[in-house]
């Protein structure tokens, strides 16, 4: 074999090491790779005859699949292929002895064949691939040396950390970065314990950028690592985890943050270091995500020295043992009667945690010791809210019962809670629920007693009192309250009654926060069925429904203030069984539309919009068939620059609406001529509209999809003008002149006397001219010149600010100052202002000067660029003081 013979086989070798450097497993790649080589060998056995024979027992060598290509997936016993263990096969002993023999004689190549040829015996003989990468040492060749050992070290589950290590050198020293990854992966498989190999991988995984990987690696190693063992302090530890969690929370990966934490507090215990801050932060991100048992154990496993669960016989009830990654507590939960050993070092709101858990784990057989234990210790000022939490907690497992007893036992045990207004608002919540409603109008009292701003106490208060009949006590009460930070709705009537006070005092704000709470429970609607409940309540109308434009309208409510004001609010209203039958489908619709319409004259346009999409998918309101709500969707996106919106509406209303309106003119035709017409014979002053919409739509927000949607409608209708120009507005604003250009001629063909056209000829043509790759840049200026010539004809035969204006920002573009100065100054000095025509008190016609349409600052602003340019600063400051100051 010479030398490129054997480079060629080495290639393949290398090739079919393929990492997944994650997991540290090495497979074989796909058995193409396998099938080019296979061409590649007969190539060479045509060839060479002294590459027939060594090649083909190289070539045995590889010929082994995925499932012999990883340690981890070696064939079971009993399958048949081709191999025996070692030190049966007397072939394979001879041929080992032999290739011994000859190396020692100084003939590496016949010993070299003696060993391809004991690989194609026993292909997984772990002794010959370590001896041919013996060999390849001694004739200087590392890298071939560095593969056999790599092979070797696969070929066996015996390989130890250390020897993966050095081979995980050896990759780095030929910059075979994933291999060594891989390597130190199988290094840290075998020894999990030691920190060095982490220290390695995690150099490695920064150096190649793989910033996940390494942070995991960090995870796992503090994790993993027997801190006595390996000599390691507590600095490098926390270093370690505080990189990783920084690196998660960044990702707001939580279940990762989570577990980083939950490792510094077991490290910190090792090393003697206070955890309770940590500690409490954990259980906090646990009870959030309902991880009631794993809060209980870590309890009861982190502080095991001061809580201890205590048996009949006297001793812990819970075999506790504490590992580096973790801890286990058997049995859990106890069994049989249990009591409560507590130190008076432990925290109260540990114990408060461990109540919480228990109520959410319904084990409240454990709470009746621990309550009497929590309550007979002394009480800090901050605890206050952890103690109410249980009555919370009582009250979210539906045992309000037991909560108004803890609360009872609660003052009875700490007095000082009768004066906190918190506990006083749960005690009346609760006898609400209960239906105890003079107890609970007491408690409210007490309530605003001790905190008069108290804003769901006021509302709850004022419930009560209109379910007692007390209106205008309700109603007072509930006088100036910003409602908008509220957390319980008032009810129903009362907030009919108090927007139609509110309307009459004009009081704005407060007017539109009530309504926001009286819409509030209906628009939850929306979210509680979701897109099913939207597309039954649509199929139920007559009207034909776009759910694009549905679906746009959820976009748009998507994450908004008002989307969580709802979903917050109308979950309490779902949870209170509030009812929902008292405002039928046309109050909705009214109460909607005035809520838009006062958001409208506030100025709020973007939740105007919100509103808008909430009432046009509200279920009862579509129930009705009016089109009020869809023909405001349109209105309030333009309003609140949704231009997504307000696009798809119109594409909406082009595609639907206008062929029945059609459909509805023509209903003299026949009942088989009643389908819905072409859009060719769609009303043309609607379209116009239509046209006129899209395109400032365009004008305003630029998106592919308007693009390939006008470009739909050409093909449907080519003779569209308004389509053609609208398709040539866009190209222009995206920069492709030269289709824009062609979109225009194809409507000036027809319609040369419209001075439109001829302008956007022209601005066509000169912004062609201007560009940098143009070769007949003066032929094409010329031609922008006489369109715009052209378009002065047409436009008017008189001096006009447009016409000159426009004049003037052509030769400025163009570069031709000495032209755009003279028109610039007759737009100052000679142009009249431009005059329209409006209507007067008592609908008399008469013109008036329309100041928003004077060109005059524009020009000015222009002019005075061009004189700056020139160098004349004071010119320029003239022109500015004249006519651009305010």
């Amino acid at each position: 074999m010479d030398i490129d013979e054997e480079e060629a086989v080495w290639d393949v070798v290398r090739d079919r090491i393929n990492v997944d450097i994650e997991s540290g497993e090495f497979t074989a790649l796909s058995k193409a790779l396998f099938t080019n080589y296979l061409s590649l060998y007969k190539h060479f056995q045509t060839n060479s005859s002294n590459f027939s024979s060594t090649a083909s027992t190289s070539f045995n060598t590889l010929e082994f699949d995925e499932q012999s290509a990883s340690s981890s997936q070696k064939p079971k016993k009993g399958r048949q292929v081709g191999r025996k263990q070692v030190g049966v096969n007397a072939t394979l002993d001879s041929l080992l002895g032999q290739a011994n023999l000859e190396h020692a004689r100084g003939r590496t190549k016949q010993a070299m064949s003696y060993l391809f040829e004991a690989i194609r015996i026993a292909p997984y003989h772990v002794q010959t691939y370590k001896e041919i990468a013996d060999i390849f040492a001694e004739q200087n060749q590392p890298e071939k040396s560095f593969e056999f050992k790599l092979l070797a070290a696969l070929l066996t589950d015996k390989t130890t950390a250390v020897e993966w290590d050095d081979i995980a050198e050896l990759s780095r020293s030929f910059n075979r970065l994933e291999l060594a990854i891989a390597c130190l992966a199988k290094a840290i498989k075998k020894d999990q314990g030691n920190w060095l190999y982490y220290e390695k991988r995690i150099q490695i995984l920064d150096s190649i950028g793989d910033i996940e990987l390494a942070m995991k690696t960090r995870l796992q190693a503090a994790q993993s690592i027997n801190c006595q063992n390996s000599q390691i302090n507590f600095a490098w530890i926390d270093n370690l985890i505080k990189t990783a969690a920084d690196y998660f929370c960044t990702l707001k990966d939580e279940e990762k943050a989570t577990e980083a934490l939950e490792t510094f507090i077991l490290r910190s215990r090792e090393f003697g270091r206070s955890i309770d801050f940590e500690h409490l932060a954990l259980l906090g991100m646990w009870m959030n995500n309902e991880r009631f048992e794993d809060s209980a154990k870590s309890i009861l496993a982190l502080h095991q020295n001061l809580i201890q669960a205590i048996g009949e016989d006297n001793s812990p009830a819970i075999d506790i043992k504490i590992t580096n990654a973790g801890y286990m507590l058997e049995p859990f939960p106890p069994v049989g009667n249990i009591r409560w050993r507590i130190d008076p070092a432990l925290s109260n709101i540990f114990i408060t945690h461990l109540i919480i858990c228990f109520i959410h784990l319904n084990l409240f057989h454990f709470n009746s010791d621990l309550i009497d234990l929590l309550l007979e210790r002394p009480f800090a000022q901050n605890e206050d809210n952890a103690y109410l939490e249980i009555a919370r907690s009582l009250h979210a497992v539906e045992q309000v019962g037991m909560a108004v007893g803890f609360i009872d036992k609660l003052w009875n045990k700490k007095p000082e809670f009768k004066e906190n207004a918190d506990a006083w608002f749960l005690f009346g919540y609760f006898q609400q629920l209960l239906d105890n409603f003079e107890d609970a109008k007491n408690a409210y009292e007490k309530v605003i007693i001790l905190q008069p701003g108290h804003i769901d106490a006021c509302i709850n208060l004022s419930t009560i009192l209109q379910q007692m009949g007390q209106s205008d006590l309700a109603l007072e009460t509930l006088k100036d309250l910003n409602l908008d930070s509220c957390s319980q709705l008032p009810e129903e009537r009362l907030l009919i009654r108090q927007a139609e006070v509110l309307l009459a005092q004009n009081k704005t704000l407060q007017y539109i926060t009530t309504l926001r709470l009286l819409l509030v429970p209906h628009f939850y609607d929306v979210h509680l069925s979701g897109d099913e409940l939207i597309r039954k309540g649509r199929r139920k109308t007559v009207k034909i429904l776009h759910m694009s434009l549905t679906r746009c309208a959820m976009d748009t409510i998507r994450g908004s203030p008002l989307e969580r004001m709802v979903k917050r609010l109308g979950a309490i209203a779902i949870a209170n069984h509030r009812p929902m039958d008292n405002l039928g489908p046309h109050e909705l619709h009214d109460y909607a539309f005035k809520l838009a319409e006062t958001l409208y004259l506030a100025g709020e346009y973007e939740e105007m919009l919100c509103v808008v999409c909430y009432a046009f998918v509200q279920p009862k309101i579509a129930s009705l068939n009016s089109k009020m709500f869809t023909s405001l969707l349109f209105f309030a996106s333009i309003k609140a620059r949704d231009y997504t919106l307000a696009f798809d509406f119109l594409r909406f209303y082009m595609t639907f609406t206008l062929p029945r309106i059609t459909k509805g003119r023509e209903s003299t035709e026949s009942a088989s001529a009643q389908a819905l017409l072409p859009q060719s014979h769609l009303p043309t002053e609607n379209l116009n509209y239509v046209y006129a919409a899209m395109n400032f739509i365009l004008c305003q927000h630029q998106s592919v999809n308007y693009h390939r949607f006008i470009m739909r409608q050409l093909v449907k209708l080519p003779d569209c003008d308004s389509l053609h120009i609208i398709s040539g507005n866009n190209s222009m604003v995206t920069g492709s002149y030269r289709h824009a250009l062609g979109e225009y001629f194809m409507v000036w063909l027809k319609h040369q006397d419209n001075p439109l056209l001829a302008f956007l000829i022209a601005l066509a043509f000169a912004h062609i001219s201007c560009k940098k790759d143009i070769s007949s840049r003066h032929v094409v200026g010329l031609r922008a010149l006489a369109f715009m010539s052209k378009y002065s004809n047409l436009r008017s035969p008189f001096l006009s600010q447009e016409i000159e204006y426009n004049m003037g920002r052509l030769f400025h573009q163009m570069g031709i100052l000495s032209n755009a100065i003279r028109c610039y100054e007759r737009v100052l000095y000679e142009c009249p202002t431009p005059m329209i025509l409006t209507e007067g008190p008592h609908g008399e016609r008469r013109e008036e000067l329309a100041m928003k349409y004077d060109l005059r600052r524009q020009a000015s602003y222009n002019l005075s660029l061009i004189y700056e340019s020139a160098g004349n600063r004071i010119m320029a400051r003239h022109i500015l003081e004249e006519f651009c100051t305010i």
